[in-house]
């Protein structure tokens, strides 16, 4: 049980990076992002992880993933 709720709470720490956007950034053009990264890809993490595969981004997954939880809501539980 202890694990479950560890995990719960790692998942809306990341989520919740996006709520305040860099200067400049908006809904949309985090939108527009996302987009950018995952096209049309059924497994748009993975898309997003392959397209920030050395870019200098220390943990791709991680910042797919948090991106995910605020574009996607739901995708870990499908």
């Amino acid at each position: 049980m202890v694990d479950i709720v560890a995990r719960v709470v790692a998942r809306y720490k990341q989520a919740d990076k996006w709520k305040n956007l860099p200067k400049g950034w908006t809904e949309e053009s985090v939108k527009k992002f996302w987009g950018s990264l995952t096209g049309e890809a059924k497994h748009k993490v993975t898309a997003c992880m392959r397209k920030l595969d050395g870019s200098g981004i220390d943990d791709p997954g991680a910042f797919c993933a948090s991106l995910a939880d605020k574009m996607e809501p739901g995708w870990r539980s499908q």
